[in-house]
C-alpha cells in the first residue's frame, strides 16, 4: 500500500512538471530568443469543445502553415521548411496528450508542451510570440503551501491544483530539540550543560530550550520561502500545521516577498490531496477578495472619468500613452486585435491603418496574444479577473487605473 502511494505522488509531481514548470520554462527561454524567425504555435486540441475534434485541429495547422509559408520572402523558405514537419509530426503524434498544444521552434530548438489548459489558435512565424503563455502564467499562477513542525518544515508549489515541487528542511540533529526525543530531561542536563541557561527547574530550563532551537530554526527559513517567489514565482503561501506553531511561525517570519493568505488546521491523517483542497479553497477566496477590490475601484472612478478607464479602445490609448498603473482583464475575454508590423501600435480591428505611424501592414491577434507582450513594454502589471465578479465589467472586459 505504502509503495502504491508513492507511486501515485511520483506521478502527480511528474504531471505537474510537464505542465507550470515547463511553461514557465518555456516562456523564460523564449524571452531570451532574439531571432526573427521562429514559428510559434497555440492549437486547442480539445475533443471535448463542441463542435471541434483533433482531425480539424490538425487540418487548421497545416492549412495556417502552408499560408504562412506563401507570404514568406525567398530568405526565409530554408529554415522554415526545417521545422515544418517536425510541427506536422508534434501535432500528430501527440495531439492527444493535453487539451491543446504549444510548440515554438527556430534554428538550434524545438520546445513543445501539451497543458490541459485551453488557447486561441494561433500560428505566427517572426519574433517568439509569448502573449498567450504570459497569459497562462499569470491566469493559473503558483502558489506555496508550508507545513510546519517543530523539528521540520515541508515546502509545496502548488500548480493547477498539483504538486509541482516540494523539498523539506529539518533543524539539526546537533540541537536539544533531537535529544530531548531519546533523553529524560533530567538526563538531559547531566550529559550536556548548557550554556547560558539560570534558574528553574530542569524540565522548564530544557523546554524553553527547545522552543528558543525551534524558533532559531523557523527564522532561518526565510530564505527558502523568498527563493519560491525567486525560483517558481509563488507570490502568496497558505501555512498548515497545529494552530500553536502556525501562529509562531508567521511571527518568525521577516520577509515581505510572499502574503500568508490563510492557515489550515492540520489532522493527524490530513492528506496532501486534502491540504491542497483546502488550500485551493483560500486560495480561491482570496483572489475573488481581491479582484472584487480592483473592479469596484475602476468601475467607481471610470463613472467620473477620475483616474480610471472602462472599454478596449480607452485602455488601449491610455497603455500606450505610458499612463495604465494596472489593468484588469476578464478570463473569458478573447477580442481580436490587429498591431502594426512596422512600429508596434495596438489598435482594434476596426483598424484600417496603424494611428501610430499610418502603416497598412498591420498583423490580427487576439487580446491574449497582443495585450500581455503590450503590458510588458510599458511595465503595467496585468490582472486576470474573473468573469464573474461583476456583470458591468464584464461587458467591457477590460478597465485599468491611471498612473496620472
Amino acid at each position: 500500500m505504502e509503495e502504491k502511494v508513492k507511486d501515485e505522488k511520483q506521478q502527480t509531481i511528474k504531471r505537474g512538471d510537464l505542465t507550470m514548470l515547463k511553461l514557465r520554462s518555456l516562456f523564460d527561454k523564449m524571452m531570451s530568443v532574439d531571432s526573427d524567425q521562429v514559428m510559434s504555435v497555440y492549437l486547442e486540441t480539445d475533443p471535448t469543445v463542441i463542435g471541434r475534434n483533433r482531425a480539424a485541429a490538425q487540418i487548421w495547422l497545416k492549412d495556417s502553415l502552408k499560408s504562412i509559408r506563401n507570404d514568406l520572402p525567398q530568405s526565409h523558405l530554408k529554415d522554415f521548411e526545417k521545422i515544418h514537419s517536425n510541427i506536422l509530426e508534434e501535432a500528430e503524434y501527440r495531439i492527444s496528450d493535453g487539451k491543446s498544444l504549444i510548440l515554438f521552434s527556430g534554428t538550434g530548438f524545438f520546445e513543445a508542451a501539451h497543458p490541459q489548459i485551453k488557447v486561441t489558435n494561433e500560428v505566427w512565424w517572426g519574433k517568439p510570440s509569448i502573449g498567450q503563455l504570459d497569459w497562462i502564467l499569470e491566469e493559473y499562477r503558483n502558489y506555496g503551501i508550508i507545513k510546519i513542525a517543530s523539528e521540520k518544515i515541508h515546502y509545496y508549489i502548488i500548480g493547477l491544483n498539483e504538486v509541482i515541487k516540494e523539498w523539506e528542511e529539518t533543524i539539526s540533529s546537533d540541537t536539544l530539540a533531537w535529544q530531548s526525543k531519546h533523553l529524560p530531561p533530567e538526563n538531559i542536563m547531566r550529559e550536556k550543560a548548557i550554556p547560558g541557561l539560570r534558574g528553574g527547574d530542569t524540565k522548564e530550563i530544557v523546554e524553553r530550550h527547545i522552543s528558543e532551537e525551534v524558533q532559531k530554526f523557523w527564522k532561518h527559513c526565510t530564505s527558502s520561502i523568498e527563493a519560491m517567489k525567486k525560483q517558481f514565482h509563488v507570490n502568496e503561501i497558505v501555512l498548515t500545521g497545529l494552530d500553536s506553531q502556525t501562529d509562531l511561525f508567521q511571527k518568525c517570519l521577516n520577509t515581505n516577498e510572499v502574503t500568508v493568505i490563510g492557515k489550515i488546521p492540520l489532522a493527524r491523517e490530513s492528506s496532501i490531496k486534502e491540504i491542497i483542497s483546502a488550500a485551493q479553497q483560500i486560495f480561491q477566496n482570496f483572489e475573488r477578495t481581491k479582484e472584487q477590490k480592483l473592479i469596484d475601484k475602476i468601475i467607481e472612478r471610470s463613472a467620473t472619468n477620475t483616474s480610471a478607464s472602462l472599454g478596449i479602445k480607452k485602455v488601449l490609448k491610455l497603455i500606450q500613452e505610458g499612463r495604465s498603473n494596472t489593468v484588469a482583464i476578464t478570463n473569458g475575454s478573447d477580442k481580436i486585435l490587429v498591431e502594426c508590423n512596422d512600429c508596434g501600435y495596438v489598435m482594434t480591428k476596426d483598424a484600417k491603418e496603424c494611428l501610430h505611424c499610418i502603416s497598412k501592414n498591420l498583423r490580427v491577434g487576439s487580446m491574449k496574444t497582443l495585450i500581455p507582450p503590450l503590458l510588458r513594454k510599458y511595465k503595467t502589471p496585468l490582472n486576470i479577473v474573473s468573469d464573474k465578479v461583476s456583470d458591468i465589467f464584464n461587458k467591457q472586459g477590460i478597465g485599468a487605473l491611471w498612473r496620472y
